[in-house]
């Protein structure tokens, strides 16, 4: 059984085959429960001609109003922003008669700079588009005003809100007053019920202050927190200084989850983010599922890539604004879509590879300048902290609580599973959403297998679980 991880625990082995997702701590146990329940594999794999979803990630500008050392914007110092119907005009071009699902991305730059544009879009979409349920998400600093924060309410939007943790009240006035500006975002989200989580870039400089950060959010109503290592978009010295050592940053970080799961929080990060749903390809993007429309007119497959005027021209794949092809386009794109973790030599023989996926594409070329080969740091990191998450979830399952690392994927069954804007309209106001309890309260003896859906209340073959496992990989590690 080559997914199957064994995970040393005390006196004896952990056993979970990635594939299914079952764990026990007994080989024969776990081969006997797959045997008798029939269960198959669940690996993903790229489908894009007859896939349902559609997904737009709409840059709508390379503006911002924060100057984040760690930000991945490559148009900052010539900052780009797309007009009045430019949306609307992708996506009456692009919309499949066939598709099912519609995830609308706003990303930026800062995208609530231009939320004339999104108000457009939505607005759009509700009127237009009756036969296709549509999921927002946006990504936001937080720096924006009450109404403009309860229309995204209001509109059912998965919102992301990037959040430093603890503010040093040593840090300049500035600096306080936007820390103070983002908790006052952040507890109104809480205090709306609103669907979102709050995303936290690690670098060198914060690494240690993860513990504190947990206790910070959870202490003002966050229930859901995205953690991820800062991602470079190139080698430079100051770039590669960023990253936090690599013992450190695992020590802090199981540390972290620890004090997630005495707080009953859930974590969301990109090591996790194939644990209930493995794949041979990494990301939405890259796979051809989701694009990336920039305000110039360049469609990428990565969000990092915002413009023609990019160091990467390999991740550019289309012009939106034109129907010239490019060959170079076409190539990249049958590139990108076709890659699977099986095609890296190097992963072969890894039992975690469908977790893994291969890693960032986008990573891949820029630390070593091409995409099937995986970046050593994201490696080594990986393989540690799934060892330790294996065993997070097998402690929390025979203490009957749902495991903490689980906590993209039950987020976002949660959220796919709240009404759309469509096909009919609806008002979030009164809505009564919250994250399910960390307690298990169905799971009547102890037991020595377990099926890692069913113990999460997660239906593996029903609908919204399938298209779930897309939506989930447009997170990034």
């Amino acid at each position: 059984m080559s997914d199957v991880v064994a995970v040393p625990h005390k006196n004896k082995k952990i056993y979970y085959d990635l594939s299914k997702g079952i764990i026990s701590d007994s080989l024969s146990s776990l081969e006997k429960y797959i045997q008798e329940h029939n269960i198959n594999s669940i690996i993903d794999r790229p489908s894009i001609d007859d896939d349902e979803m559609q997904g737009f990630i709409f840059v709508l500008t390379t503006k911002c109003n924060l100057n984040c050392h760690y930000c991945y914007s490559i148009t900052q110092n010539k900052p780009l922003s797309m007009q009045r119907g430019d949306t609307i005009k992708i996506l009456e071009k692009n919309i499949r008669a066939d598709s099912k699902y519609i995830f609308i991305n706003f990303f930026g730059g800062e995208p609530t700079l231009k939320m004339d544009l999104i108000k457009e879009t939505v607005e759009y979409l509700k009127k237009e588009v009756k036969d296709k349920s549509v999921f927002f998400r946006i990504s936001t600093n937080g720096l924006l005003n009450s109404e403009d924060l309860d229309y995204l309410i209001d509109n059912n939007f998965h919102i992301g809100v990037s959040s430093d943790g603890v503010f040093d009240k040593n840090s300049s006035h500035i600096k306080q007053r936007v820390a103070q500006r983002i908790e006052k975002t952040l507890m109104h989200l809480v205090k709306r019920n609103a669907i979102f989580s709050v995303r936290n870039t690690v670098t060198s400089d914060n690494y240690n202050n993860l513990n504190d950060t947990i206790q910070y959010w959870h202490s003002i109503g966050v229930k859901l927190a995205h953690i991820e290592p800062y991602n470079p978009i190139g080698v430079s010295e100051k770039e590669m200084s960023l990253i936090p050592e690599k013992q450190a940053f695992i020590n802090s970080f199981k540390n972290a989850i620890d004090k997630a799961t005495e707080l009953g929080m859930w974590i969301s990060n990109g090591i996790y983010m194939n644990l209930l749903t493995p794949s041979s390809y990494f990301c939405t993007g890259a796979s051809g599922r989701f694009k990336v429309y920039n305000p110039d007119g360049s469609i990428s497959t990565c969000y990092r890539v915002q413009s023609f005027d990019t160091p990467y021209p390999d991740f550019i794949i289309g012009n939106w604004k034109n129907d010239v092809l490019d060959i170079k386009w076409t190539k990249n794109k049958e590139t990108l879509n076709t890659h699977t973790v099986d095609s890296i030599k190097s992963c072969g023989s890894c039992n975690i590879k469908y977790v893994c996926s291969g890693g960032c594409l986008m990573r891949n070329f820029t630390q070593n300048g091409e995409v099937t080969k995986p970046d050593k740091w994201v490696c080594g990191v990986k393989q540690m902290l799934l060892k330790d998450a294996i065993l997070k979830i097998w402690e929390a399952l025979i203490n009957k609580r749902k495991p903490v690392v689980l906590g993209i994927f039950v987020f976002e069954n949660l959220f796919v599973k709240n009404p759309s804007i469509s096909p009919i309209n609806n008002n979030n106001k009164d809505k009564k959403l919250s994250m399910p309890p960390l307690f298990i309260l169905n799971n009547q003896q102890q037991q020595s297998t377990f099926d890692v859906f069913e113990s999460t209340g997660i239906n593996r073959n029903d609908e919204d679980t399938i298209f779930n496992k897309k939506i989930t990989r447009s997170e990034c590690f």
